[in-house]
């Protein structure tokens, strides 16, 4: 089962990521193409350096002290809901001056 697991995984990577750039290069400014593609990385890199000591300390605090272990996802879910609406309200500081929209907004 983990050999056809990593297969599935594998396929997936191999038609997911190639189009992913290329979406992300066609959106990026004429000659910022690499800069694009590198800030594309950036959620990769945050996560490398966040993840592991963040898991492993809601991992301890909820299967060792708690006892409770499904109520990781519950703070898994958190995280990712208050990241999201974070970066809304950042975009939403960043366009809008004023309340009205500047010329940065997309067309």
């Amino acid at each position: 089962m983990a050999s056809i697991t990593l297969v599935a995984i594998a396929i997936g990577e191999i038609t997911q990521q190639p189009r992913y750039y290329e979406y992300i290069s066609r959106l990026a400014p004429s000659g910022q193409q690499g800069t694009s593609m590198g800030f594309a990385f950036l959620p990769i890199g945050i996560g490398s350096l966040i993840g592991g000591r963040m898991g492993g300390a809601l991992l301890h605090h909820f299967g060792e002290v708690a006892h409770q272990p499904q109520y990781i996802w519950w703070a898994v879910t958190g995280v990712g809901v208050a990241t999201a609406a974070l970066l809304l309200w950042l975009h939403d500081k960043k366009i809008r001056v004023g309340g009205q929209e500047s010329q940065l907004s997309p067309s």
